[in-house]
C-alpha cells in the first residue's frame, strides 16, 4: 500500500476544497490511500464529505498542548474527531516558524496520545547537503525525536524524508526534486535506522512526471505532494500512476 498527501498549504476556498474533495472521492484505489491536508478550517466539512470513503484527512499542523492559554493553537484532542493524521516539523514551519526538535517532539507525543497518526518531517538543508553531511543530520535529528517520544509503532507513527532544498517552495527551487536514486538510498538509510518500524514517504517536488520514479522503490511508501497536489487533474494523475505502479 502506499500513501499519497496532498499538503494544500494555505490554499483554496472552502468551496474549491469540497468540490476537489467530491471528485477524489469518485475514484477507487486498491493500492493507494489518498490524505487530503487541508486548511485546518475546513477539516469539519471535509470530515463529512468524506465519510465512507477511503480518503483519509491530515491536519497540517497540531499544538504542542493538550490545552490551556495557548492563543490560536488547536490541540490535537480537538482535531481528532476529523482527521486522521497530522503533518509535524514540516521544513517551511521550521524555516520560517523557528520550530525545533522539542517542539516537535511535544507535537509528536501529542498526536500519539490522541490517536492521530503524526507524519514527522526529517530532512537536511542545501548546505548540509553539499557538505555530506545528509545522513549525519537525519541521523541527529532522529535521535533525538525517538528520545522523547512516546511508544512510537508502525500504527502510529510514518516519516517523511523531506529535503528542505528539494521542496516546491524551497528558494531558488525551480521544481526540482532529489534524484530517485538518492532519495531511494536516503530511505534505505532510514529504514535502517528506525530499524524498519515505520512507513517512510518522500516530501520534495513530487508531480506527475516524476511520481512513478520516486514510487516503484520498494524502500518509498508514498509521497508528501505539495504544490502538485493544488490541480485536481495532476493529484488525480499522480494516484492513477501510483495505483498502477
Amino acid at each position: 500500500m502506499k500513501y499519497i498527501f496532498a499538503n494544500w498549504k494555505m490554499n483554496k476556498s472552502l468551496a474549491e476544497a469540497m468540490a476537489f474533495s467530491q471528485e477524489i472521492k469518485k475514484l477507487k484505489f486498491k493500492n493507494v490511500i489518498p490524505i487530503i491536508c487541508s486548511p485546518v478550517i475546513y477539516l469539519s466539512e471535509l470530515s463529512k464529505v468524506l465519510t465512507g470513503s477511503n480518503v483519509k484527512l491530515a491536519a497540517q499542523n497540531i499544538a504542542a498542548w493538550d490545552n490551556g492559554p495557548y492563543t490560536g493553537e488547536i490541540s490535537a484532542r480537538q482535531l481528532a474527531p476529523f482527521c486522521q493524521y497530522a503533518i509535524i516539523g514540516h521544513s517551511e514551519r521550521k524555516i520560517y516558524l523557528n520550530e525545533n526538535l522539542d517542539l516537535i517532539s511535544k507535537k509528536i507525543n501529542q498526536a500519539i496520545n490522541n490517536k492521530i497518526i503524526p507524519l514527522v518531517c526529517l530532512g537536511e538543508n542545501e548546505a548540509e547537503k553539499a557538505s555530506g553531511k545528509s545522513q549525519a543530520i537525519i541521523k541527529e535529528q532522529w535521535q533525538i525525536i525517538s528520545k522523547n517520544i512516546n511508544k512510537p509503532g508502525p500504527d502510529n507513527l510514518m516519516l517523511v524524508y523531506e529535503p528542505e532544498w528539494a521542496i516546491s517552495t524551497a528558494k531558488d527551487n525551480q521544481g526540482v526534486g532529489d534524484t530517485p536514486e538518492n532519495a531511494q538510498a536516503m530511505h534505505q538509510f532510514l529504514k535502517g535506522l528506525t530499524e524498519n518500524k515505520f512507513p517512510i514517504i518522500y516530501g520534495g517536488s513530487v508531480k506527475p512526471e516524476n511520481c512513478a520514479s520516486y514510487i516503484d522503490k520498494k524502500e518509498i511508501d508514498g509521497a508528501l505532494v505539495g504544490g502538485a497536489s493544488l490541480d485536481l487533474a495532476s493529484f488525480i494523475e499522480i494516484l492513477k500512476l501510483v495505483e498502477n505502479a
